[in-house]
């Protein structure tokens, strides 16, 4: 009687094949477009909020520096360091646009040229009006 010593035959595959990848990788590009669409209005509120939020800190900052010299800063780079340090950029790290004096009788403007990065559009974010955008 002879003994054949044989290997056990292996029945699992090795591996995915192409096709299945290619659905995986589907499926998660989708997952990952839905995603985009439903946390897009979020993140753009985020940002909102944040350059808001700069902005607020510059107006301080612009008025105790009035405060202290008895003039409006020509310049934001003015402000920085004793004043606020790092000066910020808004949400979407671009700089502020500010002059002094401002216009329409104010005594500076600051403005954020918003999303799309270019001033003069419906989403730039003016510090002497946003509060009534929220309203």
């Amino acid at each position: 009687m002879t003994h054949r010593t044989t290997q056990p035959r292996r029945n699992a595959r090795r591996g995915f094949s192409l096709l299945e990848l290619t659905l995986v990788i589907l499926i998660i590009g989708v997952l990952m477009g839905v995603a985009a669409v439903a946390f897009g209005p979020a993140l753009v509120r985020g940002k909102t909020t944040a350059t808001k939020a700069s902005m607020t800190t510059l107006k301080r900052s612009i008025t105790e520096f009035q405060g202290i010299n008895n003039q409006y800063p020509a310049v934001l780079t003015a402000l920085d360091p004793d004043f606020v340090d790092p000066l910020p950029d808004d949400g979407w790290g671009n700089p502020f646009y500010y002059a002094a004096p401002g216009t329409g009788g104010r005594p500076f403007d600051l403005i954020s040229a918003g999303e799309d990065g270019s001033y003069g559009t419906d989403d730039d974010i003016d510090v002497w009006t946003m509060d009534e955008e929220d309203a």
